[in-house]
């Protein structure tokens, strides 16, 4: 079932992408921070933390995504298209979305093969536990549509009865 939209719903996920992506910055930062600050403008304060250009960038990052999410997964444009092809365009997005601030914004080396490969596989933990935690937030969904719809026949059941 699909929820109205507010103005709070875009925050609230923005909010969500930006906190979870700032968690494992810090968890980046506080364990290689050192070893990659000469590298990287993200963690150019090395194993201190991060820098409020690197926080302020993730967070137009968080914007971006929230929006093209919203877009892509909106019924009013790809109307016949399920869910994989919707995904896998956002997939492609997030990556070229990510390749272009990695680019302006000096992230990682772009030439470093070892930093795309990182980036690869951070981004596939990221979107394999995303994916979970929709898997499991639908069927909770589900299952309890579901017990209300029981619980609403077994009432109208009960009703007809009582006539």
């Amino acid at each position: 079932m699909e929820h109205r939209k507010t103005i709070f719903s875009y925050m609230q996920e923005i909010c969500c992408i930006f906190s979870v992506s700032i968690l494992i910055l810090m968890g980046i930062a506080y364990h290689s921070g050192e070893k990659v600050k000469e590298m990287s403008s993200m963690f150019r304060l090395g194993n201190q933390g991060l820098s409020l250009t690197t926080m302020l960038e993730f967070l137009a990052m968080a914007v971006i995504i929230t929006f093209l999410r919203y877009f892509l997964f909106s019924e009013a444009w790809l109307k016949q298209a399920s869910v994989i092809p919707r995904t896998i365009l956002m997939i492609v997005c997030i990556v070229f979305i990510t390749a272009v601030f990695a680019t302006v914004f000096a992230w990682f080396p772009i030439n470093e093969w070892r930093a795309w490969i990182g980036f690869a596989i951070s981004f596939g933990i990221c979107f394999s536990g995303g994916t979970i935690l929709m898997i499991v937030k639908n069927n909770l969904e589900n299952r309890k549509m579901k017990e209300g719809l029981e619980k609403l026949k077994q009432e109208m059941q009960e009703g007809k009865q009582s006539e």
